[in-house]
């Protein structure tokens, strides 16, 4: 129970933001001017970029296009196409996972690299012959240390 109650919590965090204006006694609001040309979100000052957006993006979207077709990008719900809600799912995807390994990280837990080096192991073997994944993986650059990433990911 404690667990889905810290999980709703950090959910609730997520959604929260604060007032530009808060604490400051002027009335103004202060202006904070960053490179995010290559950042698609900030979580607790540290940046998620594209590049492991769009990673995490092909990974996350390969099977529900295997699945679906092609087409499925172009599908309406509630006035966004499919490709602009899996785009959605995945930053909100990255940034649970940015607070999930913070909060594990706080509290002195480690992942055991011998449980992702055996996921790893098993996962490329199960798509030992199968060339299209292989060549998809290649043209996405979803390399060995994504690969493990991902599932790293997946262990928390």
């Amino acid at each position: 129970m404690k667990k889905y109650i810290l999980l709703l919590l950090m959910l609730f965090l997520v959604g929260c933001s604060n007032d530009p204006n808060e604490g400051n006694t002027n009335g103004e609001a202060e202006t904070v001017v960053e490179e995010v040309k290559d950042t698609v979100a900030n979580v607790n000052g540290e940046k998620i970029s594209l590049e492991t957006f769009t990673k995490y993006y092909a990974m996350q979207s390969y099977d529900f296009e295997k699945e679906y077709g092609e087409g499925v990008w172009s599908i309406e719900q509630d006035g966004k196409t499919m490709k602009e809600i899996r785009q959605e799912q995945t930053i909100n995807y990255l940034v649970r996972i940015s607070l999930v390994e913070k909060y594990i990280m706080e509290k002195g837990f480690e992942v055991d690299e011998a449980i992702i080096e055996e996921a790893y192991n098993k996962y490329m073997d199960s798509i030992a012959t199968d060339e299209e994944i292989k060549a998809y993986f290649e043209v996405n650059d979803l390399d060995k240390t994504f690969l493990k990433r991902f599932l790293k990911d997946q262990y928390y």
